[in-house]
């Protein structure tokens, strides 16, 4: 919308983004969080530069506040809550996540992320050379977007008291890569507007060398990987799940499983052969335990329970 050239184009751009933003906002606390955050920054920098269609921003940002409110607000909430562990005061929920973030970050940023961050550095160098932009504020921008990255973690700690399940650790982990490159590409930027390195010795550096840059690089990122498990790279893990037949097997006892529930076997073994990037049942001895009830309710069968 920003790039667009004619208003109707912008305004095209204005209704996607709108439909976008009533998904965010009334989706996953942490996503909206981190969008409303996003949002306020962008409206800070349209009003302060005087840009001549600030409102239809503002209608971006109307439609994601008031789905965030209906999200927050939904009775459903309270329901859930009373089912939760309690939660943390406010402002200790904000230090903790401060917290818990650096501990992730450090967890997350291994060799193969850094050969990876490294081997996208030239090319990110080479791209902020032609942004029209100060990059003035390295230092402030690594803070923000650290603060950016700890305010995801905020809700579930206000809620319950934890940073959340493995599906809401996986949004901090996607984050974490993309506010990387962000701090990449800015500090490039300020390089490249201070004029710290010289752009075209760097240039001819790396094209003369390319090739033993690139097997060196290679080889740390694929030692890396083995060093850490080749099964943390879910693509490497899928495969790997194929050759060895796991995956056909889980898919065999998960269905086993389902049918015996539907024909009125709700005692039933969980899964045995379970691949790294799947999930067992999960179900417990004790019928009552949530994950019990909820697929009873699923199969619309009176109770589950763990067959030894």
């Amino acid at each position: 919308m920003y790039l667009a050239q004619t208003k109707k184009r912008r305004i095209v751009f204005c209704i996607l983004a709108s439909f976008l933003a009533i998904i965010i906002g009334g989706g996953n606390y942490t996503t909206a969080l981190i969008t409303t955050i996003m949002m306020a920054l962008i409206l800070i920098y349209i009003i302060k530069n005087k840009i001549t269609y600030k409102s239809l921003y503002i209608t971006i940002m109307l439609f994601l506040l008031i789905s965030f409110v209906i999200s927050i607000i939904a009775p459903g909430n309270s329901v859930r809550a009373a089912q939760e562990m309690p939660g943390r005061p406010a402002i200790l929920a904000i230090i903790l996540s401060m917290y818990h973030a650096f501990v992730s970050l450090g967890i997350w940023t291994k060799l193969p992320q850094i050969i990876l961050f490294i081997s996208v550095t030239p090319l990110l160098f080479f791209i902020s050379k032609n942004v029209q932009f100060s990059f003035k504020y390295p230092f402030a921008a690594i803070v923000f977007s650290f603060l950016c990255f700890s305010a995801q973690l905020t809700p579930p700690l206000f809620a319950m008291s934890t940073i959340g399940s493995g599906r809401q650790i996986n949004i901090y982990y996607y984050s974490y890569y993309l506010l990387m490159l962000f701090n990449i590409f800015y500090i490039c930027g300020w390089l490249n507007h201070k004029k710290i390195i010289d752009i075209s010795s760097a240039k001819k550096l790396i094209t003369k060398n390319i090739v033993p840059i690139s097997v060196t690089l290679l080889l740390l990122f694929v030692a890396g990987c083995f060093q850490y498990g080749i099964n943390t790279l879910t693509s490497a893990d899928t495969a790997l799940s194929i050759l060895n037949g796991s995956v056909y097997e889980y898919d065999k006892e998960y269905y086993a499983s389902v049918e015996q529930i539907t024909s009125g076997n709700t005692s039933i073994k969980d899964i045995d052969t379970v691949p790294d990037f799947l999930n067992k049942l999960w179900i417990e001895r004790d019928s009552e335990f949530w994950i019990n009830r909820k697929l009873a309710e699923y199969f619309n069968v009176d109770k589950i329970e763990l067959k030894e």
